[in-house]
């Protein structure tokens, strides 16, 4: 699925996680959960960034690996690695494509656990563009993003990532490194990515949105129709 639809799919869980998750018992080793009772800016935030991360660690053409630093760099050494003798053949069997490591459980367990520091950083970088923007209007913004739910939204965001792309033609392999093919159409039917039938899945999605909360429709809106496309414009990362 491209980039816009994996937001609005991770928009929809996490406006319905307050009222499903809160009767949920998780267990201890994963610490404390902290679910927010209602829709929050920070758990909207983690959601859409989560959604994007799977496909920014898999896919060197994905919309955030080609623009994050460093990014492009790592992927191409990877590659390079796996022609290298010792360490070529574990590589290559761990398969760190598309569709890897990152669209599986073990993203949704490190998601998680990574969540804090990545919200951390997040927000330093956020706030050091609010100083040079020089727009203290949306200095507000900052002290909401690592505000309650952030982590959960985070984590339902990688997690919608892998859902949702269950409908394309390519399986996902989500219990990696078992080569076991997650898809729910059968063969080679399924969503093709880009196509009108995944606009349809999407905008279905986003009138769903509005129906549930029209104030989280409207800022979902925003970010995966106006945000996207001004993300998309700018120019890759030359590393």
């Amino acid at each position: 699925m491209e980039a816009k639809t994996h937001i609005v799919f991770a928009e929809a869980l996490a406006i319905l996680s307050p009222i499903y998750l809160r009767h949920v018992t998780f267990p201890s080793w994963i610490g404390p959960v902290s679910v927010p009772n209602n829709i929050t800016l920070s758990l909207l935030v983690g959601a859409g960034i989560g959604a994007l991360i799977p496909d920014a660690l898999d896919c060197p053409k994905a919309l955030l690996a080609k623009r994050i630093p460093g990014m492009q760099l790592a992927m191409h050494t990877e590659s390079v690695l796996e022609y290298a003798p010792i360490v070529g053949k574990p590589l290559e069997k761990l398969h760190l494509h598309h569709r890897g490591p990152a669209h599986s459980w073990i993203a949704i367990v490190g998601a998680w656990f990574l969540a804090p520091a990545i919200g951390t950083l997040f927000v330093r970088i956020f706030t050091a563009l609010v100083v040079l923007i020089r727009f203290p209007a949306l200095a507000f913004w900052v002290s909401a993003l690592m505000g309650i739910g952030w982590q959960v939204g985070f984590v339902i965001g990688c997690f919608s990532h892998d859902l949702i792309d269950t409908l394309n033609t390519v399986p996902v392999f989500f219990f990696w490194p078992l080569r076991i093919p997650v898809k729910v159409f059968p063969g080679k039917l399924g969503v093709p990515v880009g196509s009108p039938l995944e606009d349809l899945v999407r905008w279905v999605i986003l009138l769903g949105l509005f129906w549930l909360n029209p104030v989280a429709g409207i800022i979902t809106f925003f970010f995966s129709e106006w945000f996207f496309k001004k993300i998309a414009q700018m120019p890759e990362s030359p590393i």
